[in-house]
């Protein structure tokens, strides 16, 4: 509290006058009592009692009211905090930091102790309940990407709903500059004529850089830091689990990054499914970084595998510890098998077949058998069968091979110079309405791939399959008006039909330009879907689409057990806020994984310089009125009240007399 005038605070003097006429009143000549008047005192006893308590609040009342007087003259008021709300409905914007960082504790709390984002949140309920009546509202996310979480809103409940869904934070990156951005604009266009107010909760850490944002002008802006004294942190900033298939044994690699000095050790464990499978240790060098490599036997049977630091009591415990997906998305398993296998030499179809998948390195991995060699062991390894040349397979086996193209694999299928199209086309009746037409051998010359939109004049052909699409199947291959190759799909997987050979035998087609890009795009069209990328950081988005299919839902399993269900009209999953495994799920069948991860700049906790608040109007105009509310009315108000109350004291309490009744006869 301030005063203007703090001169006037001599006018407390004046309490000694009511002090003064009290003990003089309590003075007086020397009285003796009569004998004959003592019974009158003691009857009076009780009435005297009551006075002396009357003259003492008396004495109270008027001490306070000289007190107040003097106050109110020395002009008394309270200084408003810089962008205050004050009594008038404000168009405010709440802007909430929920980067990793703040997920920072208080020094010594550990893994129990409140979060900077959990007082950020309280503060935000605080300021959110002290808006005037009548205000306007958005909140807005200030970790990346920056996202607008309720606009325009006045709804008080709606407002805390959303504000105490972010009080656990995120694992999410530092966006705040483009988040100040963002928050200037989600002031409410309808509402421009009330006065704008920006509240923003962050740690201000040096990463954010947001001290180079200029404010507009006409917007009155909190800043509410949240800092602790704990700044050290350590933290696993990258780690992925790699497999090796012949000698069963897995490989965690990856780098940690910590606050100690260079020579530095710190431990590691690898857990599964909570029991621990092995111990490691790296050490840091001069950038405080360690890299670490673990080999050890495949568990037989995990379901969640993490690593963890051994060390803890750092300012953030959930970077300590990192989960590994199990699944991933691995390059396909391509199984061929070819009626005259011959891969080592290229005038084979697997030869040529094979060369073509080697093309794109690391992108398949490719196994070729013969026909005699086909069975049900085979085929469970596989992902993508490729049958090349076979005449008319087992319908049995075929039968388990469409079984397993329902759910979610590819099939290939080049009859070759000795296919029998009637045998397949029964085997594929009733999944798929394209139908192989009996053999020609009439010269074709050009071909079109339809997906790629390329066409090559050179090739010819002169023994062939045409084949007879349905409405529901995807143009391939074309020559001229004659289909010679079409997708079909089958539930959730995909099956290639060709109806040329994939060797040079009766044509030229392996030897030129087109051949590669078309073996390749049958490919890609039947493997299984498969995210584009196995690791994402945290709060981007991923896109589900190429899962859906036949499909009209699936689901995602969040690190924390909670299930959401994605829909093929909005096919991207963006509430990636957590780190750790992301199951996709097709029931109970988990179709892949994808991992989520902190950005490693967060878990830097260093303190950044803060943002500058524009001036606010009385600043501009060099006058400080205006950030003051005064007290004077209050102090006056009092004054009135308690010189009212010494007026009720003052006031003598008349008691009515009490006639009595005449006696009775």
């Amino acid at each position: 509290m301030g005063l203007l005038t703090p001169l006037a605070l001599l006018g407390l003097g004046f309490i000694a006058a009511p002090i003064l006429a009290h003990l003089m009143r309590r003075r007086g000549i020397e009285v003796r009592t009569l004998p004959t008047v003592a019974l009158l005192h003691r009857a009076h006893a009780a009435s005297k009692r009551r006075r002396q308590l009357v003259d003492l609040l008396l004495l109270l009342v008027r001490v306070l009211m000289v007190a107040l007087l003097a106050l109110a003259a020395s002009r008394p008021y309270l200084p408003k905090e810089a962008g205050a709300i004050g009594d008038e409905a404000v168009n405010a914007v709440f802007l909430i930091d929920d980067s990793h960082s703040m997920r920072a504790r208080r020094a010594g709390a550990g893994d129990r102790g409140a979060t900077r984002i959990a007082r950020a949140i309280d503060q935000a309920l605080s300021d959110l309940r002290a808006l005037p009546d009548g205000s306007v509202f958005s909140i807005v996310r200030g970790s990346a990407p920056p996202e607008v979480l309720l606009r325009n809103s006045r709804s008080l409940e709606r407002g805390e709903r959303v504000l105490r869904s972010l009080r656990e934070g995120s694992s999410r990156g530092p966006g705040l500059e483009r988040a100040l951005d963002l928050a200037e604009r989600s002031f409410s266009q309808q509402d421009h004529a009330l006065a704008r107010h920006l509240f923003i909760y962050s740690d201000f850490a040096a990463h954010e850089r947001a001290d180079a944002h200029r404010f507009q002008d006409d917007t009155r802006v909190s800043l509410r830091v949240f800092r602790t004294d704990e700044t050290a942190n350590r933290a696993i900033v990258e780690a992925g689990l790699h497999r090796d298939e012949r000698s069963e044994r897995w490989i965690i690699s990856g780098r940690v990054r910590s606050f100690e000095g260079e020579g530095a050790s710190l431990g590691l464990i690898v857990r599964g499914d909570g029991l621990e499978l092995m111990r490691g240790e790296t050490t840091l060098d001069a950038r405080g970084e360690g890299r670490f490599e673990l080999e050890f036997e495949r568990p037989a049977r995990v379901e969640r595998l993490h690593i963890e630091l051994t060390e803890r009591g750092d300012a953030i415990p959930d970077d300590d510890v990192v989960e590994l997906a199990l699944m991933g998305s691995p390059s396909p398993r391509v199984l061929i098998v070819d009626g005259d296998p011959r891969p080592q030499r290229l005038d084979s179809a697997s030869g040529f077949f094979l060369t073509a998948l080697m093309s794109e390195p690391d992108t398949y991995r490719v196994r070729i058998i013969d026909e005699g060699a086909f069975d049900r062991s085979q085929l469970e390894e596989a992902d993508i069968v490729a049958l090349l040349g076979i005449p008319s397979p087992n319908p049995r086996l075929f039968a388990e091979v469409l079984e397993k193209v329902k759910r979610g694999g590819g099939l290939l299928v080049s009859l070759g110079l000795r296919g029998d199209p009637f045998a397949y086309n029964g085997l594929f009746n009733p999944l798929i309405r394209s139908r192989f037409l009996p053999a020609e051998s009439r010269r074709l010359y050009g071909i079109e791939s339809i997906p790629l939109g390329r066409r090559d004049d050179s090739p010819s052909f002169g023994y062939h399959y045409p084949i007879t699409s349905s409405d529901t199947a995807e143009l391939l291959l074309r020559s001229g008006e004659t289909v010679l190759g079409a997708i079909e799909l089958v539930e959730n997987g995909r099956v290639a039909l060709f109806g040329i050979p994939l060797s040079d035998a009766e044509n030229d087609l392996p030897y030129r330009p087109i051949y590669l890009p078309i073996v390749l795009q049958a490919m890609r069209s039947i493997a299984p879907p498969r995210f584009e990328r196995d690791s994402i950081v945290a709060g981007e988005s991923i896109s589900l689409a190429s899962f859906f299919r036949e499909r009209q839902s699936l689901t995602i399993e969040t690190p924390t057990r909670e299930k959401i269900a994605v829909h093929q009209s909005d096919p991207a999953f963006r509430r990636t806020d957590q780190a750790g495994v992301y199951r996709l799920l097709d029931g109970d069948r988990t179709l892949s994984e994808f991992s989520a991860q902190f950005s490693p700049v967060e878990i830097e906790l260093s303190p950044g310089p803060l943002p500058t608040p524009p001036e606010t109007p009385s600043e501009a105009n060099g006058r400080t009125s205006e950030e003051r509310r005064d007290l004077t009315p209050l102090a006056l108000s009092l004054a009135a009240l308690l010189w009212f109350a010494e007026g009720l004291l003052r006031s003598p309490r008349r008691r009515p007399l009490k006639r009595e009744s005449p006696a009775r006869a």
